[in-house]
């Protein structure tokens, strides 16, 4: 057999094979936009104007971002200075413990 032959014979699994490595890269890819989207729409809750059990579950949540530690962890001790509302020491408790959470686990201080 020579190189043209076993190039013909395998071409087809080499396209195959490329094109699985493609599609789970773009699935890969979509799962982290998920994920960036998942972040924004926890902060967008925390800012808005829905009741305390959801801001609390959010801020909660926040916890599941390691990539987002260093920020998350800003986030937190500026909010929680700036939280207002009837049951507000419960989102700046849970603000206080996701920033503890987050420099525990996630950052190396």
């Amino acid at each position: 057999m020579d190189i043209a032959e076993v190039t013909i014979k395998w071409l087809p699994l080499w396209a195959l094979a490329g094109s699985a490595v493609f599609y789970v890269w773009n699935i890969i890819k979509e799962l982290e936009n998920n994920k960036h989207q998942k972040l924004f729409d926890l902060m967008k809750i925390i800012d808005s104007k829905d009741p305390i059990a959801s801001k609390t579950a959010a801020a909660y949540h926040l916890r599941f971002f390691p990539k987002h530690a260093e920020f998350i962890s800003r986030f937190c001790s500026m909010a929680s200075t700036i939280v207002e509302g009837k049951s507000e020491f419960m989102l700046v408790s849970e603000l206080e413990l996701t920033k503890a959470h987050v420099e525990k686990h996630y950052m190396k201080i």
